[in-house]
């Protein structure tokens, strides 16, 4: 079954993450589930804590690119942009949860949430870290998250308080990173910026990928200038806005071409491509098999 990041117009996850009365989820994922072996840019505020099993991925968060391997682990802040992708075709095997700050802090305005979690969830500065395995503070999180999810998968008796207090173990940890970096405050604002303006751009993209979309008007979307609005795509998605949007037009056509109440050419022309022959060029870059190929495979 292929797995899917589902996300609203503005790129917000609308994938559970556990409910209102223990907002925890955890999962163990393998990245070759996704289509493409890759899944989407999208954000949420919950915060999210991925731990490498097998295998090597290119996790990228906001302007942040990370080579992870096995044994390391990622921290992704509250509403950072985020995505993931096999490595040189390499699949990876991982651990990721996401969790409600509240389960750290307990209320607004306490002692733990005014010292420790507000000043690292309103921060342009904190939007990741990554712990490398051979350091301490991976070896407190490779642990801590295997616990968790023996916890979360086990479910005994207080499972819940049992990941409750693993989750302000790491958030120790993560707070030591987050007082160290602070020194660089002055860089923070303009990555802001800029993943503001490039979530603008993959938000017009997700809303008019069905029609003729030009350069200047993705640029336009975000209030800048052509040649600054690619490097920024580039810098941070590492491919081009053109790629980024024939990746997405593909993808999108996959549920009509296995829905089979549409021909080639209808669906060509339903995500935005000009025939069905540029289409199928396009889909057999990224598919590495022809629309009629996937479908009779698909559907079989």
């Amino acid at each position: 079954m292929i797995r899917e990041i589902i996300t609203d117009k503005n790129m917000l996850e609308l994938n559970p993450h556990g409910d209102y009365g223990f907002p925890f989820y955890l999962i163990n994922v393998t990245l070759s589930a996704y289509q493409f072996g890759r899944f989407n840019c999208h954000w949420h505020p919950e915060l999210e804590i991925a731990c490498i099993l097998e295998g090597t991925m290119t996790y990228q968060v906001n302007q942040n690119h990370y080579h992870l391997v096995k044994g390391d682990c990622l921290f992704v802040n509250s509403n950072a942009l985020h995505s993931g992708c096999m490595y040189e075709k390499n699949d990876c095997r991982y651990i990721v949860s996401t969790f409600n700050p509240s389960l750290v802090y307990g209320y607004e305005k306490s002692a733990i949430d005014t010292n420790y979690t507000f000043p690292m969830l309103n921060t342009d500065n904190f939007s990741s870290c990554v712990f490398h395995e051979g350091t301490k503070a991976n070896a407190t999180f490779q642990a801590v998250m295997k616990e968790m999810a023996a916890y979360y998968t086990d479910r005994p008796v207080c499972h819940e308080l049992h990941i409750k207090s693993r989750l302000c173990e790491l958030w120790a940890v993560l707070y030591e990173e987050f007082r160290q970096k602070e020194s660089s405050a002055g860089a923070g604002l303009s990555e802001a910026k800029q993943i503001s303006r490039l979530k603008n751009a993959i938000i017009f993209i997700h809303s008019n990928y069905n029609e003729p979309i030009t350069l200047d008007e993705m640029a336009e979307s975000c209030h800048t200038s052509k040649s600054e609005f690619c490097r920024i795509f580039k810098k941070t998605l590492h491919q081009t806005p053109f790629e980024y949007l024939l990746r997405y037009r593909i993808q999108k056509s996959l549920s009509l071409l296995v829905s089979d109440t549409c021909t080639i050419t209808e669906i060509a022309n339903q995500v935005g491509f000009s025939g069905s022959s540029y289409y199928s060029e396009v889909f057999r870059k990224y598919m590495h098999c022809s629309p009629r190929e996937y479908k009779k495979n698909t559907i079989k």
